[in-house]
């Protein structure tokens, strides 16, 4: 009976002990399983890191070649620009440079002109050098063939001559003199009168092509422009004059060579009131001529029109020299035929090419 029991004691204890070993290999298996799985894990999360970084190094290596590109592109451009204007101040300079080469050549061509000049001149000198020596000799030759002179007469003689001479040769010097001086002023007057024409013309272009034309409001360069622009085409190209409406308030600003047809268009505003016509026949027998003038370039603009052909007609007979030249130069000079189209400034003419 104990051996029973201590066999079923050995027996348990081997149990026992073998179903430790074997719970004690399955934790240890378990253990290794999951120390595999954690390797495994911070592997991937260390691939993972790595790829991250990677990608985040590669955007960042683009983002500083773009800007090293952007960078170098401007600076290239700026290089290019700075080459340009180099190049444009080069092409200036060797322009500058033809130009004065252009110049030296003329006037190096001017001094061989004159260069030529003179030796002509001297050659002339020189061949009447030679021949008053000559006429010189043949007084000498008379002077000793003749015999019966005294010696007070001989010396008057030589004297006559020598004084001839001199005043030939003081004649000469005096034209040479002149002819230097005329070419000298004459240079002078024309560089005069250059800088003049330079520096004053501009002003006086500007006065006498330009003229103002007051507007009762702002609302009236609309009406003056038209829709798309239709009613300033219009009187530009009929009439040949340019329309200026910029920002100068209640005015416009006419320019063109020609004074009637600027005053043509400047009077086309007031032509379109009925009464204009009436007003500018009262205008005509005012006593100032200026006015009797302004008033026949106001009437110009309706010179198809017979009624004022009919009161413009007799005043070539005005007592006005003023006001004849006027209506000489600024109507009779322009009569159309009756067969002819109406007048490029007639406010028919212009309506119709707004309408």
């Amino acid at each position: 009976m104990d051996v029973y029991i201590v066999l079923i004691g050995i027996g348990a204890f081997i149990i026992g002990f073998a179903i430790a070993y074997w719970v004690k290999g399955k934790m240890l298996f378990e253990k290794v399983k999951s120390a595999e799985e954690e390797v495994s894990r911070i592997l991937n999360d260390a691939k993972r890191k790595s790829e991250t970084l990677l990608k985040e190094a590669k955007i960042e290596s683009k983002d500083i070649l773009y800007k090293m590109k952007a960078e170098f592109d401007a600076e290239t451009k700026e290089t290019k620009s700075e080459l340009k204007k180099r190049e444009n101040r080069l092409m200036q300079k060797e322009e500058n440079i033809d130009h004065k080469i252009d110049q030296f050549e003329r006037k190096e061509r001017d001094f061989v002109q004159k260069d030529k000049i003179m030796a002509k001149r001297e050659k002339n000198i020189e061949q009447s050098e030679l021949k008053y020596n000559e006429l010189i000799e043949e007084q000498k030759t008379q002077l000793e063939k003749i015999s019966g002179l005294t010696v007070e007469q001989a010396k008057e003689l030589l004297i006559r001559a020598m004084e001839n001479e001199a005043r030939y040769e003081g004649a000469k010097l005096i034209k040479r003199i002149e002819n230097e001086a005329k070419e000298e002023a004459d240079k002078r007057a024309k560089n005069i009168m250059a800088t003049a024409i330079q520096r004053y013309a501009g002003d006086f272009v500007a006065e006498r092509t330009v003229s103002v034309v007051q507007l009762p409001n702002d609302e009236m360069k609309g009406r003056i422009i038209g829709r798309e622009g239709r009613n300033i085409r219009a009187i530009e190209a009929a009439t040949g004059i340019d329309l200026i409406i910029d920002d100068t308030p209640e005015a416009v600003i006419l320019s063109g060579f020609n004074p009637v047809r600027r005053e043509a268009v400047s009077s086309l505003g007031r032509m379109r009131n009925p009464k204009s016509k009436e007003y500018l026949y009262a205008l005509l027998k005012d006593e100032d001529p200026k006015v009797v003038c302004q008033a026949i370039r106001g009437l110009l603009v309706f010179r198809d029109d017979k009624e004022v052909q009919n009161v413009l007609k007799p005043l070539i007979n005005h007592p006005n020299e003023m006001v004849k030249t006027v209506i000489y130069k600024e109507y009779f000079s322009q009569i159309k035929s009756k067969n002819e189209q109406p007048h490029p400034d007639s406010y028919d003419f212009l309506r119709a090419k707004a309408i």
